[in-house]
């Protein structure tokens, strides 16, 4: 999507000025509001337990690391803060532009949500913590059963013993094989749910 491309192009500009710089870190403005936006966009185009669980506090790009110490503030918070100290911001239109889901999002699914559930930040807040939680663990999990089934391994491909695979339930196996795809994709965006289910009709046919 055009959001997504422009996310990954944002991010690599930040990252260039932060390796000419000798930056470390780069720090961006995410808020609470933004995790449910992540959390809520994610569900509605389906998602894995880590894509449910929305934005992490701190991840890697390209060798930089981003942070996002705002995370867990009420948009209120900080406007409030902003205007007791008078400092001096920059409002990005495009949010504005309701043609961009995560824009429908905030301006008509979440006000909507609200009316059935008030406190429902909070109560996002709360889920994304337990299923970050739920995933690394699951993460932990996945990589020893796969290192298991892994008969060799080098640059150029994984051997993996198909008759441990089958034995496998259905959701450890979609995390394994996912696990196994990883280091030869860019990034787990690139594996869909359609790549892992024709694997697993492979694995459950008679001749693999």
């Amino acid at each position: 999507s055009i959001e997504e491309i422009a996310r990954h192009e944002r991010y690599r500009a930040l990252s260039h000025i932060a390796t000419q710089h000798g930056f470390n870190k780069i720090a961006t403005g995410h808020h609470l509001l933004d995790q449910v936006e992540t959390m809520l966009m994610n569900l509605i185009r389906g998602a894995s337990l880590k894509g449910l669980s929305g934005m992490s506090p701190s991840h890697s790009f390209e060798g930089q690391r981003i942070i996002r110490p705002l995370l867990f503030s009420e948009k209120e918070e900080i406007d409030s803060f902003i205007r007791q100290h008078q400092l001096m911001y920059v409002v990005d239109y495009m949010n504005q532009d309701k043609t961009f889901t995560r824009n429908r999002i905030r301006t008509e699914l979440i006000p909507q949500l609200k009316s059935f559930s008030p406190g429902l930040t909070k109560t996002l807040l709360h889920t994304s913590l337990i299923l970050k939680d739920e995933n690394e663990f699951f993460d932990q999990v996945t990589k020893h059963y796969a290192e298991k089934c892994l008969i060799s391994s080098d640059d150029q491909k994984k051997i993996v013993s198909v008759k441990a695979l089958r034995l496998c339930h259905p959701a450890l196996l979609r995390r394994m094989l996912r696990f196994y795809l990883m280091p030869f994709c860019d990034h787990l965006e690139g594996i869909q749910y359609t790549h892992i289910h024709e694997i697993e009709k492979v694995l459950q046919s008679k001749t693999p």
